[in-house]
């Protein structure tokens, strides 16, 4: 989303009044002075479209501030506009309006009062109006696949409430054509050369002569078959057979889930040692099969490798798995990015065995899951092995994946809920529009309420839409949590796939080490985390937006207030708070240890607004806990009594607190962004993926000698089971070959402990008595 997501939506939604209120309000107040029949109260919020490139959210907020202003009611509900049928034609829409706003001198000299009965009266004959006029257009939709579009300007879509008639209407839709005449209830044929963010110009002549001007923005994507024809690319979509059963949430009908797959080739152009790589939680789709394959990017001593390129380079092949947002057999829009992780594993199911058909050789798979992909992976595997259907994976490879569950600070969806719902005062629906979608769409996703471990909606008063039950300040999960993953768990004996290695590589931090605020001090439980002052949102209007993260153990502290000062909007301060409590066992899981989500990255999509920027200052992070480390290694825990803050020592793999289901695991020592590759779990992936598949015969399998523990942190220790061991030389290389240790030892014990001092990463380890050599990987952790 782009351009004013957030808070500049305030300007422009304060001073509206609801068809049905504002003429209650304003009842008794002397418009003399008013040009038109729109009386919008305020004196320059509008100003701020005039020179933007409109998406459909501006368009529909604007459109909703004026709609709710006009004192003749002309306009229809904003609710028309966005539910409307759905079409492969792109609708088109034009707004022009005059209205009048109350000048800001007249509020603050007085000539504009609030009487004792609450009503808005004139206190002079001094001026109070001043009249203004915006033209807005755009297009009814956000992005759209296909290079050929077609575009339609519905006559009953043009919204003029101006004594002037429009005359004509050219759009530039940006293809190279220039202007083209757009003749309402005639569908316009544009032909792009290439994807990319689209400015459609509009020019809209009126019969005075007078020309206006407004622009908006459409994201054009490459289809399917145009990156075939195009660029020879062959993207499979598909409707799986496999049908997950939802009916414990409520959905009294299965539909199948619809994929979509890319399968790249080694070098021999052979399907024969395939490496599947699923995509994670994606709302909107945003991250297509191009944007997972460069999502494997990373810097190897200041040169960007990409881990698919990598691997095949040895000869492994690569599937990518995206889930798309498409419509059912149902008519039903989905949104699989953020769909129920079940219906997404049924279409990995499919996939496998679609894999297994195809390819040649003995190769097993290797499946990669990334994020929410780790649970969709692994609950596949799972199905797969309790209805015992060979899915023939040698590795599972899980990517900071949620099996514990993930965290959004409770803090920010409180926040994020209220401005999309809780502005619809009694002056007027206030909500912010681009906002809503977040919240729709993202928080109370069906995969969202399956892993956020405090999700907003259980917390809500009974009958409220915003406003937390004061009571309900524990953590709480949604109940789809506990569906999904009791079904998980009982789908094998261990809740995990047994016919597979499985593997681990996380980005939180493996020694309890916590992550930073801006100016560098640690993030601790109950930080205040948003402290935004943000003035004149409105005339005579400011606006207070303050966060804290959960706090420490079985404390109870505010994470949330909301003070709009706002003589105007409702005649009253809008207020809003909510407090959160954290367990006796364990500080509040914001402040812990995990793989990050880059909040501040989300700037980049707004323009440089003020008030935007103001919001983005007022964040003391950049950065918050999104997968728990303990989450993403998924340690044993007892009647889930989890302790975000514990710190994974001596882990051993099986099923105590430092029991984890992993065969082998990658952590680093800080905290890192969620998904990032780094040289590190590069070398740990390469290691599990590459060097354990390749010829094992210059390593000498006999059991003389047993890697004691594998991470290793300071020293190599090693058992001895053999006797009359006169000396040994251990010596390490790295996986290029370069010796980096050698150390003999003479008349050694039973056990080996040899201090290390060697940088993150995977290395060979070489034991020699002269009668055994061993050799074995090593991860320097």
């Amino acid at each position: 989303m782009k351009n004013s997501l957030l808070f500049i939506f305030l300007l422009s939604t304060f001073y509206s009044f609801s068809q049905n209120d504002k003429t209650t309000f304003l009842q008794n107040f002397d418009k003399t002075g008013m040009e038109t029949s729109i009386l919008y109260l305020h004196s320059t919020d509008l100003e701020t479209y005039k020179n933007e490139s409109a998406n459909m959210y501006n368009f529909y907020q604007v459109y909703k501030s004026i709609s709710q202003s006009d004192l003749e009611n002309r306009l229809p509900l904003v609710s028309k506009l966005k539910n409307r049928p759905k079409s492969d034609i792109i609708p088109l829409v034009i707004l022009h309006t005059e209205y009048d706003a109350i000048t800001k001198d007249a509020i603050s000299n007085g000539s504009v009062i609030k009487d004792a009965n609450g009503e808005i009266i004139r206190t002079n004959n001094l001026r109070i109006f001043e009249k203004k006029e915006i033209t807005v257009s755009a297009p009814l939709i956000i992005k759209k696949k296909g290079l050929h579009q077609i575009f339609n300007l519905d006559l009953n879509d043009i919204y003029n409430t101006t004594e002037n008639s429009i005359q004509s209407i050219q759009i530039n839709f940006a293809n190279d054509e220039g202007y083209k005449v757009v003749i309402p209830n005639q569908n316009i044929s544009i032909n792009y050369a290439s994807e990319g963010l689209k400015k459609l110009d509009f020019e809209i002549t009126f019969n005075n002569g007078v020309i206006k001007k407004s622009s908006s923005t459409l994201k054009i994507e490459y289809s399917n078959a145009e990156l075939n024809s195009l660029f020879g690319r062959v993207v499979n979509t598909f409707t799986g057979t496999t049908i997950a059963d939802l009916s414990a949430y409520g959905e009294t009908t299965s539909y199948p889930g619809t994929g979509e797959y890319e399968i790249f080739l080694s070098a021999d152009n052979v399907l024969d040692k395939p490496i599947i790589i699923l995509d994670g939680f994606d709302p909107g789709d945003t991250r297509n099969i191009e944007n997972i394959y460069s999502f494997l990017d990373f810097e190897n001593n200041g040169t960007t490798q990409n881990l698919a390129d990598l691997v095949r380079e040895e000869n492994f092949d690569v599937i990518i798995l995206n889930a798309p947002i498409y419509t059912n057999e149902g008519g039903v829009e989905i949104d699989g990015g953020a769909d129920y992780i079940e219906r997404n594993a049924m279409l990995l199911v499919d996939l496998i065995e679609n894999i297994n058909t195809q390819k040649t050789g003995n190769n097993q798979n290797v499946i990669v899951g990334p994020s929410m992909g780790g649970l969709i992976s692994r609950y596949a595997l799972n199905y797969m092995e309790n209805r015992s259907l060979d899915h023939d994976t040698r590795l599972w490879l899980s990517f900071d994946s949620p099996h514990l569950g993930a965290n959004v600070p409770i803090g920010f969806q409180y926040l994020f809920n209220y401005l999309s719902y809780g502005l619809n005062t009694s002056a007027g629906d206030n909500n912010i529009e681009a906002l809503i979608p977040v919240v729709d769409g993202m928080l109370k996703s069906a995969a969202a309420r399956q892993m956020l471990t405090d999700q907003f909606e259980p917390h809500l008063a009974s009958g409220e839409i915003v406003e937390f039950d004061s009571s309900l300040t524990l953590p709480i999960a949604h109940p789809f949590k506990s569906i999904f993953f009791t079904d998980l768990n009982s789908l094998t004996t261990s809740g995990y796939p047994e016919n597979s290695r499985k593997a681990s590589m996380i980005n939180g931090s493996g020694e309890g080490n916590p992550y930073q605020h801006k100016d560098g001090s640690d993030v601790l439980p109950g930080d205040k985390v948003l402290d935004a002052f943000i003035p004149d949102v409105a005339a005579l209007t400011d606006a207070y937006f303050e966060v804290w993260f959960t706090p420490n153990a079985n404390e109870e502290v505010k994470i949330d207030e909301i003070f709009i000062d706002a003589p105007w909007i409702c005649f009253c301060d809008i207020e809003a708070e909510a407090s959160s409590k954290a367990f006796p066992y364990s500080n509040g899981i914001d402040a812990g240890s995990g793989g990050l989500y880059n909040i501040s990255a989300l700037a980049e999509d707004f323009d440089s607004d003020p008030t935007v920027v103001a919001f983005f200052d007022a964040l003391t992070i950049d950065y918050f806990n999104f997968i728990p480390t303990i989450s993403a290694m998924a340690l044993e825990v007892t009647n889930d009594e989890i302790d975000w803050f514990h710190i994974p020592s001596n882990l051993v793999s099986g099923n105590t607190n430092n029991t984890t289901p992993f065969d082998a695991w990658y952590m680093p020592p800080t905290n890192e962004p969620h998904t990032e590759i780094t040289q590190g779990n590069f070398n740990f992936a390469w290691d599990e993926i590459v060097t354990s598949a390749l010829n094992t015969q210059d390593f000498d399998l006999n059991t003389s000698y047993i890697l004691i523990k594998n991470p290793i942190s300071e020293s190599i220790q090693i058992q001895i089971n053999k006797q009359h061991v006169r000396s040994v030389t251990v010596k390490v290389f790295s996986m290029t070959g370069q010796e980096v240790l050698s150390k003999t030892i003479n008349n050694p014990s039973d056990q080996l402990h040899i201090p290390v001092n060697l940088s993150y990463g995977v290395y060979l380890l070489e034991l020699n008595d002269s009668e055994t050599i061993f050799k074995t990987k090593i991860i320097i952790n």
